[in-house]
């Protein structure tokens, strides 16, 4: 399946959203103490995930390969890429963003080319079977107008020579 998920465009590259898995961790949080009086707890006490330890296996082998490849989030180029990861193969397309208040993001998009080329490689194999069906008809249609041609050429040639055989023969 696909993924998409947003970094801030920094050396450590903390993940702001995520289509699958966590991006940010409150397990330490007890929200059961939250009221209306009670406000939630600060930002700083959640523990912000980058990609390389993201809880989905997706996100988190891309994430490996791009700071392995980059050593820095921050370096990340704009990216287009195909991976081979545990998780299937997808094309990693990369985007660097800038918002009107001057905040550096980066979306990451993985598409999976195992759930797009798999039809397109059935659809293929299938016509290319009828073509090599379609081939082989022809050539027998063809084998057999061949044999049916020559067949009556000799015929017309036998009916042609039989009486000029036959004067020759008489003088």
């Amino acid at each position: 399946a696909d993924r998409l998920f947003l970094t801030y465009r920094t050396p450590d590259g903390v993940m702001v959203w995520a289509s699958d898995g966590k991006f940010f961790s409150h397990s330490e949080i007890n929200f059961d103490t939250n009221t209306p009086i009670v406000p939630p707890p600060p930002i700083q006490d959640f523990v912000l995930y980058s990609p390389v330890n993201s809880t989905d296996a997706t996100i988190r082998a891309a994430g490996q390969w791009l700071l392995e490849r980059y050593q820095s989030w921050a370096a990340v180029p704009e990216v287009n890429a195909s991976l081979k990861l545990a998780t299937g193969t997808f094309w990693l397309h990369t985007v660097h963003i800038t918002s009107r208040y001057g905040l550096q993001w980066q979306a990451f998009l993985l598409l999976s080319t195992d759930d797009r080329v798999g039809p397109v490689r059935q659809r293929h194999a299938q016509a290319t079977a009828d073509l090599r069906r379609t081939n082989a008809t022809l050539i027998g249609v063809l084998a057999a107008v061949v044999v049916a041609a020559a067949a009556i050429s000799v015929g017309i040639a036998l009916a042609l020579s039989r009486p000029l055989e036959r004067l020759a023969r008489g003088m």
